[in-house]
């Protein structure tokens, strides 16, 4: 025995338009999300000359010695200005390349372990030393707008 709904109580099932969905998740991969990761990423790095911290963590403060001849009220890594305007961020194939083109910024980001050399006060995110929280707001950034993609 068979039961046949009447036309009027016929139902249709839609599916969603997969490849659009694709398209649109493409196209805010290829274009969208490299730009607005370059922002966070630059603003994280501004954000830690402000704070003159990384993840958190206070820089080092100046010597006694360097404090002195620097001057007072003067910011750490913050004398002329020169390293923190010379860094430069270029969005690439699935990364962000952020550089200095000042050859101290080097030193101060990584840390020296030759006499004379400053000690680190990072600033830019690395491989070795990463910005868990920037990484964190990096992955909820993308899963509120794939969200908003999918709805």
């Amino acid at each position: 025995m068979s039961y046949d709904l009447p036309d009027h109580q016929s139902t249709r099932y839609v599916r969603p338009d997969f490849n659009k969905l694709a398209n649109e998740l493409e196209s805010y991969i290829s274009n969208e999300l490299p730009t607005k990761a370059e922002e966070l990423v630059m603003e994280s790095i501004d954000d830690n000359f402000d704070t003159e911290s990384y993840t958190e963590e206070d820089w080092q403060p100046l010597s006694a010695r360097y404090k002195k001849r620097k001057g007072e009220g003067k910011r750490i890594l913050s004398d002329t200005g020169d390293m923190r305007s010379g860094i430069s961020s270029d969005v690439g194939d699935g990364e962000i390349t952020i550089s200095a083109d000042t050859e101290y910024a080097g030193y101060h980001n990584d840390g020296g372990t030759t006499e004379g050399r400053p000690p680190r006060r990072q600033f830019i995110p690395t491989e070795e030393h990463p910005d868990t929280e920037l990484e964190q707001d990096l992955y909820d950034m993308i899963e509120l707008d794939i969200n908003d993609i999918i709805k």
